[in-house]
């Protein structure tokens, strides 16, 4: 078990990453769905991702539903890491678009490498 105070800045840190992202994501909602389609994410997919990283996201800050909401927050991390790494083996390099306008720029390594960090700071939070 980690200090509490340790889970609280993990819990405080990715909630914040995941509000950040999904009001990135609904503040240029084109860009995003465009970015969501090139990486090859259904319509009605990219349409919930924002609102469900809004919502995790809050959670976490919040404390709510622990250590259940900071598991469901590496559980889509893992899955954003999946949908990365296939477009990466593909050769295909689309823009991120995971934090709106600010990330256009094309997958890479560094994507995956943050999103391993961004786990590491989860499940932190989750045994916090």
């Amino acid at each position: 078990m980690l200090p509490e105070p340790l889970g609280i800045i993990a819990g405080t840190i990715i909630g914040v990453i995941f509000v950040a992202a999904g009001a990135s994501k609904l503040s240029a909602v084109e860009q995003w769905r465009a970015s969501a389609r090139d990486m090859g994410v259904a319509t009605w997919i990219s349409g919930l991702v924002p609102w469900v990283e809004i919502v995790l996201g809050g959670s976490v800050i919040g404390r709510l539903g622990l250590p259940w909401s900071a598991w469901a927050v590496v559980a889509v991390l893992a899955l954003f890491t999946v949908v990365i790494l296939r477009q990466l083996l593909r050769g295909y390099r689309p823009g991120c678009g995971c934090f709106g306008e600010r990330s256009a720029a094309p997958l890479g390594a560094r994507h995956v490498m943050r999103n391993a960090a961004f786990i590491v700071i989860s499940v932190l939070a989750a045994i916090g």
